[in-house]
């Protein structure tokens, strides 16, 4: 082991990539001071399989049942507002019922969006969540 290591002590959370109808799922934490838009998800629990844990975010804040695909983006960042390092894992996500009507927890979500993904550079979004979505959309087939 190198003696200059320093092993992650930090936060992880999983976020879903969620579209209906050629747009992408954005929300804003009522918590967040900046007004910056987000992809939904949270933290993940001691013990928790990630995937059942983005579900039960998901089911949370939105009050919808997902279907959890594949990894779409892993990121180590510094979360400021905390003061502590993150990670975060970000999976495609599709609503199990795609007419579900949302039910946003107001403790969690101020806001929800389908935007087009033309229009998301449009929104301010945290640095992590921009670079994941401009490479999703970038790699789609065309």
């Amino acid at each position: 082991m190198n003696s200059n290591e320093v092993h992650f002590d930090g936060k992880i959370a999983q976020k879903a990539i969620i579209v209906r109808d050629g747009a992408i799922l954005l929300m804003r934490d009522p918590r967040e001071k900046d007004k910056i838009w987000e992809l939904p998800g949270g933290r993940l629990n001691v013990e928790e399989d990630p995937r059942v844990g983005l579900a039960r975010e998901i089911f949370e804040e939105l009050g919808v049942h997902i279907n959890v695909h594949e990894v779409v983006h892993m990121e180590q960042f510094f979360q400021h507002s905390e003061g502590r390092n993150a990670f975060v894992i970000i999976y495609k996500a599709t609503l199990i019922d795609s007419e579900a009507e949302l039910h946003l927890d107001d403790r969690e979500v101020s806001e929800v969006r389908f935007v087009p993904f033309a229009e998301v550079t449009d929104y301010k979004l945290f640095p992590e969540y921009e670079r994941t979505l401009r490479h999703h959309f970038a790699n789609l087939p065309k």
